[in-house]
Protein backbone atom coordinates (compact mmCIF):
# COMPACT_ATOMS: atom_id res chain seq x y z
CA UNK A 1 0.00 0.00 0.00
CA UNK A 2 2.89 2.36 0.80
CA UNK A 3 4.43 1.61 -2.60
CA UNK A 4 1.12 2.44 -4.30
CA UNK A 5 0.76 5.77 -2.51
CA UNK A 6 4.39 6.71 -3.23
CA UNK A 7 3.91 5.73 -6.88
CA UNK A 8 0.76 7.86 -7.23
CA UNK A 9 2.51 10.82 -5.60
CA UNK A 10 5.44 10.30 -8.00
CA UNK A 11 3.12 10.34 -11.01
CA UNK A 12 1.42 13.51 -9.79
CA UNK A 13 4.80 15.16 -9.19
CA UNK A 14 6.02 14.17 -12.66
CA UNK A 15 2.88 15.49 -14.34
CA UNK A 16 2.89 18.81 -12.45
CA UNK A 17 6.40 19.86 -11.43
CA UNK A 18 8.57 17.35 -13.28
CA UNK A 19 8.13 18.73 -16.78
CA UNK A 20 11.04 21.19 -16.46
CA UNK A 21 14.71 20.71 -15.65
CA UNK A 22 16.56 22.52 -12.84
CA UNK A 23 17.06 25.61 -15.06
CA UNK A 24 13.35 25.91 -15.74
CA UNK A 25 13.61 24.76 -19.35
CA UNK A 26 11.14 22.15 -20.59
CA UNK A 27 12.59 18.78 -21.55
CA UNK A 28 13.06 18.43 -25.34
CA UNK A 29 11.03 15.20 -25.41
CA UNK A 30 8.12 16.82 -23.64
CA UNK A 31 8.19 14.13 -21.00
CA UNK A 32 9.46 14.79 -17.51
CA UNK A 33 11.88 12.76 -15.44
CA UNK A 34 10.33 9.76 -13.70
CA UNK A 35 12.43 7.74 -11.22
CA UNK A 36 13.30 4.19 -12.22
CA UNK A 37 12.71 2.67 -8.78
CA UNK A 38 10.51 3.34 -5.77
CA UNK A 39 13.68 3.71 -3.71
CA UNK A 40 14.80 6.57 -5.93
CA UNK A 41 11.35 8.13 -5.65
CA UNK A 42 11.21 8.09 -1.83
CA UNK A 43 14.88 8.77 -1.02
CA UNK A 44 14.17 12.32 0.19
CA UNK A 45 12.41 12.19 3.59
CA UNK A 46 11.21 15.78 3.14
CA UNK A 47 9.35 15.12 -0.13
CA UNK A 48 5.68 14.08 -0.05
CA UNK A 49 6.49 10.60 -1.39
CA UNK A 50 9.25 10.14 1.20
CA UNK A 51 6.99 11.22 4.05
CA UNK A 52 4.19 8.92 2.89
CA UNK A 53 6.54 5.96 2.53
CA UNK A 54 8.08 6.59 5.97
CA UNK A 55 4.63 6.77 7.55
CA UNK A 56 3.56 3.43 6.08
CA UNK A 57 6.85 1.77 7.11
CA UNK A 58 6.58 3.21 10.62
CA UNK A 59 2.99 2.02 11.09
CA UNK A 60 3.96 -1.45 9.87
CA UNK A 61 6.91 -1.56 12.27
CA UNK A 62 4.69 -0.52 15.20
CA UNK A 63 2.16 -3.22 14.31
CA UNK A 64 4.88 -5.86 14.25
CA UNK A 65 6.41 -4.52 17.47
CA UNK A 66 3.13 -4.79 19.37
CA UNK A 67 2.00 -8.05 17.79
CA UNK A 68 1.54 -11.27 19.70
CA UNK A 69 3.76 -13.33 17.43
CA UNK A 70 6.17 -14.50 20.18
CA UNK A 71 3.34 -16.05 22.18
CA UNK A 72 1.11 -17.29 19.35
CA UNK A 73 3.42 -18.79 16.72
CA UNK A 74 4.80 -22.26 17.34
CA UNK A 75 8.20 -21.53 15.85
CA UNK A 76 8.76 -18.47 18.10
CA UNK A 77 7.07 -19.50 21.36
CA UNK A 78 9.35 -21.22 23.88
CA UNK A 79 6.95 -21.22 26.84
CA UNK A 80 6.47 -18.92 29.80
CA UNK A 81 8.49 -21.10 32.17
CA UNK A 82 11.63 -18.97 31.81
CA UNK A 83 11.25 -15.87 33.98
CA UNK A 84 13.84 -13.13 34.32
CA UNK A 85 14.27 -10.38 36.90
CA UNK A 86 10.94 -8.80 37.82
CA UNK A 87 8.67 -11.71 36.89
CA UNK A 88 8.74 -10.92 33.18
CA UNK A 89 8.78 -13.97 30.94
CA UNK A 90 11.72 -14.38 28.59
CA UNK A 91 9.38 -14.31 25.57
CA UNK A 92 8.03 -10.88 26.53
CA UNK A 93 11.51 -9.54 27.27
CA UNK A 94 12.81 -10.82 23.94
CA UNK A 95 9.93 -9.08 22.12
CA UNK A 96 10.65 -5.58 23.44
CA UNK A 97 14.42 -5.46 24.04
CA UNK A 98 16.71 -5.38 21.00
CA UNK A 99 19.43 -7.97 20.59
CA UNK A 100 22.95 -6.92 21.59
Amino acid sequence: LGFAFAFVIGIITEKTAGLHDLNGNPYPSGRGYFPATVSEMVHDPFSPAGKCFFAFCFVGAVFIFFSWYPTQLRNAYIGDDSVIGCGISWVTFRQFVPAP
